[in-house]
């Protein structure tokens, strides 16, 4: 999930902000995500604070407004669908491995999923390796309603963080999630941005591991009308 971040120091000096580096297959990364000795955490970036003498924000007096004004019921949801992201090993076919969902690598022009404009609908996702895949709509967002941890290795705060990413704080709207090695998301999704307006026409999902979805691992699908309102 990407997020925008305040961030405020307290004094003048050079702060080094972290990247927590996880790999892709579950079980090859060595030590888990965190501080720590032997920690695979690399610098992201330096940040050279010059001056102490600005006043903090006031946090209070910021006003924030919600991507989307409601939370998705049970009753706005008329359809369900299960997604399973998939990783082969035939050694006769490039590339190798074939990062694929529901059995096909990508084709523009194959509409498999249609969904109506304004709907709620239930995903269900899966991995069906020891692969993270971190899912990724484009233009609806979600609410992630459960999360089936599957296989995870590391320390007890690393795979705790992996479930709280998903899940805290509850019914967050979110365009990008955690598919768990061996695991499961269920999340549930809103075809517009009110129950009154929406965005009609093809879109696509993906794994937002690049090199997973350069190999294949996307799909397009179509919201049909009715159309937007004015």
């Amino acid at each position: 999930q990407r997020e925008g971040v305040l961030v405020q120091f307290s004094r003048a000096g050079v702060v080094r902000v972290m990247q927590g580096v996880i790999n892709d297959f579950q079980g090859s990364a060595g030590p888990g995500v965190g501080p720590g000795k032997n920690s695979p955490d690399i610098p992201m970036a330096f940040i050279d604070v010059t001056t102490d003498s600005v006043p903090a924000v006031d946090l209070s007096k910021l006003t924030f407004t919600p991507g989307m004004p409601f939370d998705l019921q049970s009753t706005d949801i008329t359809s369900q669908m299960a997604i399973n992201f998939e990783v082969n090993s035939q050694l006769s076919t490039v590339p190798m491995p074939q990062f694929i969902i529901d059995g096909k690598e990508f084709d523009f022009a194959d509409i498999e999923t249609e969904v109506a404009a304004r709907s709620g609908a239930q995903w269900t996702l899966t991995s069906n390796m020891n692969y993270f895949h971190p899912f990724h709509v484009h233009v609806n967002p979600f609410q992630v309603k459960a999360v089936q941890s599957g296989y995870l290795q590391g320390s007890p705060l690393y795979t705790h963080a992996v479930i709280e990413t998903a899940t805290v704080p509850a019914n967050m709207w979110r365009d990008t999630v955690f598919i768990p090695p061996l695991g499961s998301v269920i999340i549930w999704q809103g075809f517009g941005n009110n129950k009154n307006t929406s965005w009609t026409g093809k879109t696509v999902f993906h794994c937002h591991f690049y090199d997973h979805e350069d190999q294949g691992m996307i799909k397009a699908f179509l919201i049909n009308g009715p159309e937007p309102s004015t």
